[in-house]
Parts: structure tokens; sequence; C-alpha cells
């Protein structure tokens, strides 16, 4: 049986997860009652742009990669269980999301949830990308944790 989805696809839900990250966080950027926060906002979003970039570079080296025959298709399932819960991958939930928020202390409750996910899936996309592109990853990942750490301070502060 085929698996779920190629490596191309899975890629491409991480330009999605990007994608839907820019929106929330110029939605919350506009919507911010403190100035502080808004500003971290602006600050994520922009991060965002960054990552959709190192995504789209990725997707160019996995067009005619396929992963190994030791990725079977339970992993590619596990992927796609791992895509379905994050809210992100679909399209414009990240401002769907956004809109419902109704103050700041929300907004960096969801945007904790948000990293979080992000986190995740990408870990378990290092293994369907050629192991040379890890490591684009992992600076994506450090940079999502860092994200996590900025809004975790701001909800101290808050």
């Amino acid at each position: 049986m085929a698996p779920k989805y190629a490596a191309t696809e899975i890629v491409e839900l991480g330009v999605q997860i990007e994608r839907n990250g820019l929106q929330f966080y110029t939605i919350l950027a506009e919507n911010a009652a403190n100035s502080d926060v808004a500003e971290i906002f602006r600050f994520l979003g922009e991060e965002e742009k960054k990552h959709i970039g190192i995504f789209q570079k990725i997707l160019g080296t996995v067009q005619s990669y396929e992963p190994q025959a030791s990725y079977p298709e339970e992993y590619f399932s596990y992927l796609h269980e791992i895509a379905s819960e994050h809210v992100f991958t679909q399209v414009d939930k990240g401002a769907e999301v956004a809109r419902t928020i109704t103050g700041d202390v929300q907004a960096i409750d969801v945007a904790l949830k948000f990293e979080d996910d992000s986190i995740r899936f990408f870990d378990a996309m290092k293994k369907i990308v050629p192991s040379d592109q890890n490591s684009l990853i992992d600076q994506l990942i450090e940079q999502e944790k860092k994200h996590v750490e900025k809004l975790q301070l701001l909800k101290s502060i808050s």
C-alpha cells in the first residue's frame, strides 16, 4: 500500500504551517492591547516569513527524493496523524484562529501551543527528508524553541 503522504507533501505542510503562523501573528500583533506583546508577535511573524523560505528551499531538494524503504508506511501515517492534530496545517486557519482570540494572555497561550505543535511536527519531518537537510530543520526547531522561550517570558510578565 502506498504511503498517505510523499516527502514533498510533508514539506508542503511545513510551508502551510508557517504561512498560517504568519497570518496568526500578524493579526495578533494588530489586535494586541500591550505594545510589548504586539512587538513580540510582529517579530514572530517575521520569523515565520523566514521559515517559509527555508521550507521552500528544502522542498526543492525533496522533489525527486523518495524516503528509503526503512521508512515504512506507518511512519507516514504517524506524520499524517501529527499533521491532523496541528490546526495550522489547514489553509487560512491561522487567521481564523487569531480572530477568535479575546486577549493577550489567550493569544500567548494559543501561540505557545502553535509553537509546540510545530516543534513536534518538524522533528518528525526530519526522518522523511534527505539527511543533508536535517541541519536546516534542526535550525528551525531551535528557532521555534526560542520562540517558546520568548512567549513564556512574555506570559510571565503579562
